[in-house]
């Protein structure tokens, strides 16, 4: 029972060495790892650690590209430390087709940071900016407002503003990022809505 157990140990601390071994403390400059809340791992010692796979995985992943090599991606002006990015799978959608829009919120500064959410879109067609569906100027909060991110992470939103917004008139939208505090916008990203989309 003993050696059994002997072997047990073994094998779990082999296993966490191989763990271990394969992870790094310092991620690449000019990388930008997306942080869902599994990123990191943490040593006996407290020390916070990444996996060598997840930094491949970024160099291969164009949101993690930083924002003078990644111009589609629509990034604002760096702003209190924050980069904030907006982009689509298209820029032409068939009226009534579900607009899937994509918020990268990037830490570039070297200290940990927080934020406060909800970081939201801002509509507007014909000048005019659009009020979203079932406005009651109360904020839902669904999660802990305060977030905390690390130098060269970034936290991914996805929002379907179709369901967000009434966007059933055919024409030009724009759309912009935005996060109140601290204070920072994506740049403004042109959308056509039409009947039909030419292939």
């Amino acid at each position: 029972m003993k050696s059994f157990l002997l072997i047990i140990l073994a094998v779990v601390f082999l296993s966490e060495f191989h763990l271990f071994a394969q992870t790094t403390n310092v991620i690449p400059t000019n990388l930008f790892i997306t942080d869902d809340g599994l990123v990191f791992w943490y040593k006996s010692t407290g020390e916070r650690v990444i996996h060598i796979f997840t930094i491949k995985h970024a160099r291969d992943s164009r949101e993690s590209q930083p924002a003078d090599k990644d111009p589609e991606d629509n990034w604002g002006s760096a702003t209190n430390g924050f980069q904030l990015s907006l982009r689509f799978e298209k820029n032409i959608f068939t009226n009534g087709e579900p607009m899937i829009a994509t918020m990268l919120m990037r830490n570039i500064s070297s200290q940990p940071q927080q934020y406060f959410r909800p970081t939201r879109i801002i509509a507007m067609k014909d000048g005019q900016q659009l009020s979203p569906k079932n406005d009651t100027d109360l904020i839902k909060i669904t999660m802990s407002p305060e977030m905390t991110i690390y130098p060269q992470t970034q936290h991914k939103y996805q929002v379907d503003l179709s369901q967000e917004y009434d966007l059933s008139t055919n024409g030009e939208y724009f759309f912009r990022a935005v996060c109140r505090n601290p204070t920072v916008f994506s740049q403004q990203v042109s959308v056509l809505i039409t009947n039909h989309v030419t292939q």
